[in-house]
């Protein structure tokens, strides 16, 4: 991208606080609504903030469906079952929907899972704000005052006494100071293929 040949100075305003919390977490996926359903089941007032219209992340968004890694091989060779909590409560509430496959590292669908977080979160009492992303901080020394967020209604502030940063790029403690390395991946493709037990293996063309 080419460095601009000048820059502006954005007049200074007043921007008005939208909420004061015990708990914000930014970003909705996986880790974030993990994150906002044990915070107000605790009691505490939380707010999430997630970017997109949906939540689940790459999960739902990126159709990333399996849930890794729920169960581990012990030192007797059997299958056991190790991850609980809100995880193993989100994979049963969709098995009993017939939204998810197999017992050992389910694959959920996409839509189904977007319904059953909203349904938690509407369940817990946590106030979700959709398509808005943060875009600043304001920092009193050591510790975050307020996340400045944007959307289409323009930018406010949310106070919260604790900040979780679950957007998956570290936004927020990146815009704190804090260090951080960056680690590229390859790109991939993340697809469904449906109706595989319906193929007539006996038309013509057909290979196995």
């Amino acid at each position: 991208m080419p460095k601009p040949l000048q820059h502006i100075t954005e007049p200074s305003r007043d921007i008005p606080i939208l909420e004061k919390v015990d708990v914000l977490v930014v970003g909705g996926g996986p880790a974030g609504i993990a994150a906002a359903l044990a915070a107000q089941r605790k009691g505490l007032r939380t707010v999430l903030v997630e970017r997109n219209n949906h939540l689940g992340g790459l999960w739902t968004g990126g159709v990333i469906l399996i849930l890794l890694s729920t169960h581990a091989i012990d030192q007797e060779g059997n299958q056991k079952q190790v991850v609980f909590g809100i995880s193993d409560e989100i994979a049963q509430r969709l098995r009993s929907m017939g939204m998810a496959i197999k017992d050992v590292n389910p694959i959920v669908d996409p839509e189904g899972a977007k319904y059953v977080f909203d349904l938690m979160m509407k369940e817990a009492g946590v106030k979700v704000l959709y398509n808005c992303w943060a875009s600043n901080i304001v920092k009193n020394r050591d510790r975050i005052d307020a996340v400045i967020i944007e959307s289409k209604s323009g930018r406010s502030a949310i106070q919260a006494d604790v900040v979780v940063d679950a957007s998956g790029d570290g936004d927020v403690f990146a815009m704190a100071g804090e260090s951080f390395i960056n680690m590229p991946y390859h790109i991939g493709l993340a697809h469904r293929l449906g109706n595989i037990d319906r193929i007539n293996q006996n038309a013509p063309g057909f290979k196995k």
